[in-house]
């Protein structure tokens, strides 16, 4: 886990650094480095010594899940917006603030725990509370405990997205008015 957190921030730099290649690149490529990138520290949480193979496939399964549903926000949003380089640049910048707050991983604890509950209460309330059959619902339980994790992420992300947008949209206009 401590490999995680001292991974960041080389690879921040790195990626903003790169951010002008990462924005170029087709979406399938930047989402799968931006949701890569901010699952690093989410994964360096997970007990591998304690999981089976399932178990570590439903959560990379999880995380994987993000990169098309991040390419087909970006699209839809896009076909929406009238300045689709702005939204593209707004959501890419704001994955990758968010990423580089992996170092502070009070965060990802926080929506953890949150996923954790949520998930944990769907699998009570649909009878699975006993441990006899809780290994039934292991792999699933990890994906979606993983998949609820990463939406709570993403909310933040979106935020970060508006203000971003909000931001450049004004910095734009500015800039076009001076003389």
């Amino acid at each position: 886990m401590m490999m995680s957190f001292v991974a960041i921030i080389p690879l921040a730099l790195l990626l903003w650094f790169k951010s002008e290649s990462i924005l170029a690149a087709k979406p399938y490529v930047r989402w799968s480095i931006l949701v890569l990138f901010n699952a690093l520290v989410s994964l360096g949480f997970v007990p591998l010594d304690s999981m089976t193979a399932l178990n570590i496939a439903a959560i990379l399964l999880a995380v994987l899940t993000f990169i098309p549903i991040y390419v087909t926000v970006e699209n839809a949003l896009a076909r929406r917006s009238s300045d689709p380089a702005r939204l593209k640049k707004s959501l890419t910048y704001a994955a990758l603030i968010k990423g580089s707050l992996q170092g502070f991983p009070i965060l990802h604890m926080a929506s953890g725990v949150m996923a954790i509950a949520i998930v944990g209460s769907s699998v009570e309330a649909l009878g699975y509370e006993d441990k006899a059959h809780i290994e039934d619902f292991s792999q699933v339980s990890f994906y979606f405990t993983t998949l609820v994790d990463g939406l709570i992420l993403s909310a933040g992300v979106a935020v970060l997205a508006l203000v971003l947008n909000i931001t450049i949209k004004f910095w734009n206009q500015r800039k076009n008015r001076t003389p």
